[in-house]
């Protein structure tokens, strides 16, 4: 008894703790859920006929709410059936239902009997998404335009257009189908649905790509140092940091091409430019505009870490261990490139080498809130409660402001 008492208590100071760094709003009986994070672009509409309103914060959503993101942007959402999802850029979302199921909401008495048996579905109209959840009992369903996505304890992928979605799964099963055909997919597979054809069912490739959905973006470069480097005009310097700290990728990208217009051959702007790609997810093509521009600075160690990091949100994983390994050599790695390393080996799914990753990255420097965040996400993951709410307290102490809003 005494054991059990003991255990719940740890339960509730964690719970606390977790409310503290990541506040809960005031909860309405009808919210379906959250719009938790955000960066770029992002925009909530109640209805059909309503408006599109830029978020500013913070966004209770309702069933019939619809979410949008724009170019270079993206958005998270937590919702009342325990799902966590991540909009992509260009991605229109709609809540048409959510099953209340989570303990928050099951724990209190607005929860009416007929909002308990609501089945959780949503629209992606758009775009690309990330989502999991981890209850197997929930029934779920995701409609695109080409197929009814079935959900069932799943970390999966989608992404759809007009003519076609694709459904990649990490872990779990969906079932995919339309007016012709149905199939089964589960843990490493994808299915492909093209509009007036059956779904398609093949083997996922690269099934350890959801990893860069669920890891935070560590800061690495000076950027202030860089720009100043790079352009002269300080106005401008100052509306790009502005840009850049609201999360606004796609304006410091457009003042910045202004300025590679104006200086063709400044290294100091292609490497700004390359490093806000990545920060706005749009990593595609950056490894090899940085591997170019690392012969100019062969003794970069930054540089070096950032073309690891490029690489491995590529998913070419031989390039960024090999990058890593080189630096590590050297003794040249600072506690970002071991935070890189860590993700290396959660992709690798190498938990124990990651583990060891964050510890060194926390070793170097004890306030790095990618290592606490990812380090604490990982222990609580494996079950190891006491270690993740030391993390949890950490983090807090060393971030005091931290809470959600621009991702």
């Amino acid at each position: 008894m005494n054991q059990q008492k003991s255990l719940l208590k740890q339960v509730v100071v964690l719970i606390s703790l977790l409310i503290v760094v990541f506040p809960l709003p005031t909860l309405a009986s009808d919210v379906a859920g959250q719009l938790v994070a955000f960066s770029g672009d992002v925009w909530v509409s109640s209805g059909p006929q309503n408006p599109w309103r830029k978020v500013s914060g913070w966004e209770d959503l309702y069933p019939g709410y619809s979410v949008k993101t724009g170019r270079l942007s993206a958005a998270s959402l937590r919702m009342e059936d325990e799902s966590l999802i991540r909009l992509s850029q260009d991605a229109e979302f709609k809540v048409e239902g959510v099953q209340l199921t989570s303990f928050w909401r099951r724990a209190t008495s607005f929860v009416s009997e007929a909002s308990r048996s609501i089945k959780s579905s949503y629209r992606l109209i758009s775009g690309k998404l990330w989502g999991r959840n981890n209850n197997r009992n929930l029934n779920t369903q995701i409609i695109t335009t080409t197929a009814t996505i079935g959900i069932r304890g799943t970390e999966y992928m989608i992404e759809a257009s007009e003519n076609a979605s694709t459904v990649s799964i990490q872990e779990g099963e969906v079932v995919a189908e339309n007016e012709r055909g149905q199939t089964i997919v589960r843990s490493g597979e994808q299915v492909v649905t093209r509009a007036g054809q059956a779904p398609q069912r093949s083997t996922l490739v690269q099934s350890a790509a959801a990893v860069q959905w669920t890891i935070q973006v560590p800061e690495l470069i000076d950027l202030q140092v860089l720009l100043k480097k790079g352009i002269k005009d300080r106005s401008i310097v100052k509306k790009i940091e502005q840009a850049y700290r609201q999360s606004n990728y796609a304006t410091a990208l457009d003042l910045l091409a202004q300025e590679q217009r104006r200086q063709p051959d400044s290294s100091a702007i292609q490497l700004v430019r390359a490093w806000i790609h990545i920060k706005a997810g749009n990593s595609v093509g950056v490894f090899p505009r940085l591997k170019t521009l690392s012969t100019q600075y062969p003794g970069d160690a930054s540089l070096q870490e950032m073309m690891a990091f490029s690489a491995f949100l590529n998913t070419q994983y031989a390039d960024a261990r090999n990058i890593i390994q080189q630096l590590q050599q050297r003794n040249q790695l600072t506690d970002t490139g071991w935070v890189v390393s860590a993700y290396l080996h959660q992709a690798a799914y190498d938990l124990v080498a990651a583990e060891q990753a964050y510890l060194k990255a926390l070793e170097i420097n004890p306030t790095s809130q990618p290592a606490q965040l990812q380090l604490a996400t990982l222990y609580f993951a494996s079950e190891q409660n006491q270690r993740a709410l030391a993390m949890v307290s950490q983090l807090a102490a060393s971030n005091p402001n931290l809470a959600p809003h621009r991702i």
